[in-house]
């Protein structure tokens, strides 16, 4: 399995329920969700990514709130580095 499957059936069936045509894509070693034959959503191992507008962090308010969320996550996500 290269991708949560688990997931991808729960972005199936969000995008399913709001009626959103989509096509399924392998791509960077994941999978993603086409819509209008672009990237919208996707999955990379158990990590869901999202194509947002670049606007959406280009002023640092934004970028403030993306960063907030990640050092609020930080606490609880396992190291990549291991303890010797």
């Amino acid at each position: 399995m290269a991708y949560n499957e688990f997931l991808a059936e729960r972005i199936k069936l969000v995008l399913k329920e709001k009626t959103v045509p989509f096509t399924e894509k392998a791509m960077m070693g994941g999978l993603t969700f086409m819509i209008d034959d672009k990237m919208c959503v996707g999955i990379v191992k158990d990590s869901l990514m999202a194509r947002i507008d670049p606007e959406g962090y280009d002023l640092d308010t934004d970028l403030e709130y993306w960063i907030d969320l990640a050092l609020e996550y930080n606490p609880k996500a396992r190291s990549s580095k291991k303890k010797t």
